[in-house]
């Protein structure tokens, strides 16, 4: 059902339907916002206009012209006969698209808005770095232990080049046994200087410290059984591909481009340390006792 009235501003003539009833809009004569008045206000209007129809035509009608219908007095706007417009000439805003709501969730985790904004795709540097992070740790973790034993080494080899030294000094036949321990005193303390100069390079994953590394794991595997033990798991470690990839240039800029990303000591890293610890106590009480 729709009704017609007329613009207050610029009288021109408007019709709605009941379903714009307490509704905002602009007339498209004068762009006039008005304000439709309520449903219910709209009915009663309509139904004491036919009431005042319906007083006016007499019960039989003489062959003269109808009585226009007196105009109801409640109209907010004017006369409501007049012209004829349809529903698309009034032009009706479209309501605002409602927001989506907030839900706060108390039990969510703390790190599940960082999660989110790194939810995406990592870039090709933090890619291969989470990928050889493991065998990166383990590389740094043997450099160490290279690095412990080649102090170590270094010290014993001192010890026999002064032992040396001495005996020499002494004369007669512990002069021979004095060249003897020199002699292995400076090879002990050369070999050891270049195993710690490997395991600073095995450290930073230098790729110049791999090749020299497989030597010395491959002399160790002589160190039967714990050194066979401890270098098999090196000689894996450095000669096979993912330390092929580790102690390479491109991997040295992964490093450069990751700085975030940190790496921890294997648990297989500190079980060698504790065996490395007992071989020494064991040499040391065997030499005390000697």
């Amino acid at each position: 059902m729709s009704i017609r009235f007329k613009c207050p501003s610029c009288s021109k003539s408007i019709k709605i339907s009941m379903a714009h009833a307490g509704k905002k809009g602009k007339c498209p004569g004068c762009n006039q916002t008005l304000k439709m008045p309520s449903e219910e206000h709209l009915q009663k209007l309509m139904a004491k206009q036919a009431a005042a129809v319906g007083a006016a035509v007499p019960a039989q009608p003489a062959p003269v012209a109808e009585p226009k219908p007196a105009p109801a007095s409640d109209d907010l706007f004017g006369d409501l006969g007049a012209g004829s417009f349809d529903d698309d000439d009034f032009n009706f805003p479209e309501p605002p698209a409602a927001e989506p709501e907030q839900t706060y969730n108390p039990y969510a985790s703390p790190l599940s808005e960082e999660s989110a904004a790194g939810s995406a795709e990592p870039s090709g540097a933090e890619a291969t770095r989470k990928r050889l992070l493991s065998h990166e740790a383990s590389i740094r973790s043997m450099g160490a232990l290279f690095i412990i034993g080649g102090v170590l080494g270094c010290l014993a080899g001192i010890v026999n080049i002064v032992q040396g030294i001495l005996a020499m000094m002494a004369g007669g036949d512990a002069a021979v046994g004095g060249g003897v321990l020199l002699v292995i005193g400076a090879v002990v303390g050369g070999l050891c200087a270049f195993q710690y100069w490997v395991g600073a390079g095995l450290r930073k994953c230098n790729p110049s410290a791999r090749v020299p590394a497989i030597v010395l794991s491959a002399i160790g595997l002589l160190g039967f059984p714990i050194g066979t033990l401890i270098n098999a798991y090196f000689l894996y470690l450095v000669a096979g591909k993912k330390g092929a990839e580790v102690l390479s240039s491109d991997y040295q800029r992964v490093i450069a481009a990751t700085p975030h990303i940190k790496h921890k000591i294997s648990i297989i890293v500190w079980i060698f340390v504790a065996l490395l610890v007992a071989v020494l106590l064991l040499v040391l009480v065997a030499f005390a006792v000697g």
